[in-house]
């Protein structure tokens, strides 16, 4: 009983001394946010020394390092850290990345490693107190914490996150902190953080088929809530269904310039890039989450599974979303010519009508054609593509 209690004392005193440490450095933050992003060798600043104190508290090869990071989850560190970061980047906003790893950024790539899969045994956090809500609601994160970015990218953790993220999204739960400022809105900073690593996790070769209707879901949710991109900043805009109504009066929604670049480049990346050997994910969406599909039923002997049904709708919705986003003028032509998702659709629809077999769409994509059935959304999302080009295309598929 002795050697128990004395172990219980222990973790204990580590969940209060870990805690106590991240409620120093977020109360004197705006006095030590010269400190906030030295590495651990540069400094014996008292910032950095807390810091370095954590990450060795919080080393997963530790016994009792999950059960401190439980601990340090349900007092809501995630937003401590958020105010922290915010603090640090008003330091060094105009800079990017130094090349060198702050303590701060090892401390954060340590607590979000903890997930509660093997080797840890972290109990599940509340999804409004993640690292996915709270840390990446912070714009251009990537550019401050690349070493993060790479932590976060890595099979298991990225593919953990977007599942989160996706179950939180399709259950419309409300889970994002307050915006940072207006023209910063959360979902649009968790959006262009989100895509920055899209393409690295479709390119890897594990990455999975669910991992990749994840990616799609929660990219697309994040599109919905975004407005009409412009193509240029001189265009006349007018107040519209996703403007902000305060009072009486309309207040348009204005992403800050940087923020809008980032979504639109990514974007016309993610939904057009086709290139052999790119980084860009169009051609590895496709095969992610086509791959196979043709092959198999390329006798049109089948109808489409319930697999493909999938695929194809969440394709299609990211495709509608995308064309309510960007300037359409900027993305036709490459879309009918650079990507295999129209002979999918053509080849898709074919099989469906040969083989009576129209299967229904989710529930969640019904709002992209109102009272039409589902099953006409692949047709409905290649009639938007250029007439010419689209019965050009349709010549080589049927």
């Amino acid at each position: 009983m002795d050697s128990l209690s004395n172990q219980s004392l222990v973790v204990y005193r580590l969940k209060r001394l870990s805690f106590a440490c991240i409620q120093a450095i977020h109360h004197n933050r705006n006095q030590l946010k010269d400190q906030l992003l030295m590495t651990a060798e540069e400094s014996s600043a008292s910032a950095t020394i807390l810091l370095q104190v954590l990450v060795l508290l919080l080393d997963p090869k530790l016994p009792r390092a999950c059960k401190t990071v439980g601990y340090l989850m349900q007092r809501n560190v995630f937003s401590l850290f958020r105010e922290v970061i915010l603090a640090a980047k008003e330091n060094m906003d105009g800079e990017g990345s130094s090349g060198k790893v702050s303590a701060l950024e090892h401390l954060l790539a340590c607590m979000i490693s903890h997930v509660g899969q093997s080797p840890y045994i972290c109990t599940n956090v509340d999804p409004q107190r993640s690292f996915s809500f709270q840390i990446l609601t912070i714009p251009f994160l990537w550019q401050k914490f690349p070493y993060l970015k790479e932590v976060f990218s890595s099979r298991s953790l990225i593919q953990y996150y977007t599942n989160q993220m996706a179950l939180c999204m399709q259950n419309r739960a409300n889970v994002l902190p307050s915006d940072i400022l207006n023209e910063f809105p959360g979902y649009a900073c968790i959006l262009g953080n989100i895509l920055e690593t899209t393409g690295v996790a479709l390119s890897k070769p594990e990455c999975s088929f669910e991992m990749a209707l994840d990616l799609a879901a929660v990219t697309t949710f994040l599109l919905v809530a975004l407005p009409p991109i412009k193509s240029s900043s001189r265009e006349s805009s007018t107040v519209g269904e996703d403007d902000m109504i305060v009072g009486d009066e309309s207040v348009e929604i204005i992403l800050d310039d940087n923020l809008q670049q980032q979504i639109t480049m990514l974007l016309i990346h993610v939904s057009l890039c086709n290139s052999k050997g790119s980084n860009f994910v169009s051609s590895e969406q496709t095969n992610v989450l086509f791959g196979g599909i043709s092959m198999v039923h390329g006798s049109h002997n089948e109808g489409p599974d319930d697999k493909e049904v999938a695929a194809v709708a969440s394709s299609c919705a990211f495709l509608h979303v995308t064309f309510n986003t960007l300037p359409l003028g900027r993305i036709m032509t490459v879309l009918a010519y650079r990507t295999e998702l129209v002979p999918v659709f053509w080849s898709f629809m074919k099989r469906s009508h040969q083989n009576q077999k129209w299967s229904s769409f989710p529930e969640s994509f019904s709002y992209l054609l109102g009272d039409a059935p589902g099953r006409l959304l692949p047709l409905h999302m290649l009639m938007i593509v250029d007439n010419e080009e689209f019965m050009s295309r349709r010549s080589h598929c049927l």
